[in-house]
């Protein structure tokens, strides 16, 4: 009955039917690859699974009167993400950027033919595949390995299906492996996700476990080395498990916390939210995403405290929450320095400063900058810094000491904002932005 609770539920609130009878299939086939072939009395019932598994086929690719239209989900094309994989791996070499980097990877390195599509404003956080976005993350040589790993189970199942049919397992086996087959299938075609990632590498270890041999048994010698190496082992295996737990638990907290932020945010209790994202920050002190909202929350609750100057709020009030913001997104820069949402979320918290503490504006204009170098085909940075040094050329005119070196700088400023504002326009002809802001340089001479 439980089981058949969330297909139930599915086809109720409106799922399409052939994901429900894939979900069934797939669960089934899972299922039936943990129990023995020998206590199944009738084999011919497998067929019943497998046809499950091969029905959503039909109704995935065919519209019918009777089945939903699937709902449209866009993914970066192969050219896009191996364009971005080669120039990642000519700068980092053969390790990539790191893990969970693609976003940062595909803003630095997309082509500016992605302008062209209706797509031009969306940071994608994967490639077209698994491959390609692990090309780009992991790095050459790593995919390799697991190119050679994935070869080497699918060597051995084919020579256990095909030459040893007599296997006792060979028909749990043979569903497993057509399973397993089909989740490496869609390593190709479609990007990582967490859920078919889980379901891959949990049927790589089911058919892993029928593949190789059951065990092996070795009498060891008191006192002896290799006894004295595997109590080290076993020992090392066991810290290693916790620390893994205590790390899984940590994350688990932080999401937790940013699940109860986005909560507060809904609610518009900005305090609230800066006190959970400080909560999440301390949890996780290595996640720059976590650091970066909660400079995102500072920066917001700084600016509600900015409007209720005078109502019962100070000045000094204001300043420690924009400088609190300011340290936060620092935090988030030392982390990830190749993160243009942060370098640009650092020129806004100055540029919301600019009236009340000196140079920020110079501040504002490093950090939009910086996004523009992160960033170079997204017209918005680039309409950004061209507001910043528009706010610094306004300031810089009601200045009256240094003539020559005002209107020196001055010029340099609003040159500059000009050619952002011509740059955004030559990315993006249809960007409405650009040319508001493009009218108002000439007003500034």
């Amino acid at each position: 009955i439980h089981a058949l609770h969330l297909p139930l539920m599915m086809l109720m609130e409106g799922a399409h039917a052939g994901l429900v009878i894939l979900l069934v299939g797939s669960a089934t086939l899972t299922a039936l690859a943990l129990f023995d072939p020998k206590k199944i009395r009738s084999q011919k019932r497998l067929w019943a699974p497998i046809l499950m598994l091969v029905m959503p086929l039909f109704f995935l690719l065919f519209t019918s009167p009777w089945f939903q239209r699937l709902p449209e989900e866009y993914i970066l094309d192969y050219g896009t993400s191996l364009h971005v994989a080669e120039e990642v791996l000519a700068e980092h070499g053969p390790f990539g950027s790191g893990p969970d980097t693609f976003t940062m990877d595909y803003l630095r390195f997309r082509p500016e033919s992605v302008l062209e599509t209706r797509m031009w404003q969306v940071q994608f956080d994967r490639g077209s595949d698994v491959f390609t976005t692990l090309l780009s993350t992991w790095g050459l040589l790593p995919v390799v390995l697991l190119v050679i790993f994935l070869i080497g189970v699918l060597l051995r199942l084919g020579d256990t299906l095909i030459r040893r049919n007599d296997h006792e397992d060979w028909q749990t086996i043979a569903v497993l492996g057509s399973t397993w087959i089909a989740a490496l299938s869609t390593r190709f075609v479609y990007p990582p996700d967490t859920v078919l990632e889980l379901l891959f590498w949990l049927l790589t270890g089911l058919l892993l476990a029928r593949l190789l041999p059951k065990g092996k048994r070795v009498s060891l010698h008191e006192h002896s080395r290799p006894t004295l190496i595997l109590a080290i082992s076993f020992v090392g295996t066991g810290i290693l498990f916790v620390v893994s737990l205590a790390l899984m638990l940590q994350v688990f907290h932080g999401e937790y916390l940013i699940g109860k932020a986005a909560t507060a945010q809904q609610d518009g209790d900005t305090a609230r939210v800066v006190m959970i994202t400080r909560g999440a920050t301390q949890v996780n002190r290595w996640r720059s995403d976590y650091a970066r909202a909660e400079a995102v929350a500072r920066l917001q609750h700084g600016r509600l405290l900015a409007s209720q100057v005078g109502q019962g709020v100070m000045p000094d009030q204001v300043l420690d929450e924009m400088n609190g913001a300011v340290q936060a997104a620092r935090r988030a820069t030392k982390l990830e320095p190749l993160d243009a949402d942060v370098a640009q979320l650092l020129g806004t918290i100055y540029q919301s400063m600019t009236q009340v503490v000196q140079g920020a504006s110079t501040m504002a204009i490093e950090g939009y900058r910086t996004s523009v170098e992160l960033d170079p085909v997204h017209p918005h940075r680039r309409i950004a810094l061209a507001r910043a040094l528009l706010n610094a050329a306004d300031q810089i005119a009601l200045m009256t000491d240094a003539p020559e070196a005002r209107q020196e700088l001055l010029g340099l400023y609003l040159s500059e904002a000009l050619t952002a504002t011509e740059r955004a326009i030559e990315l993006q002809p249809s960007y409405a932005q650009a040319y508001y802001v493009r009218q108002h340089v000439p007003e500034r001479h």
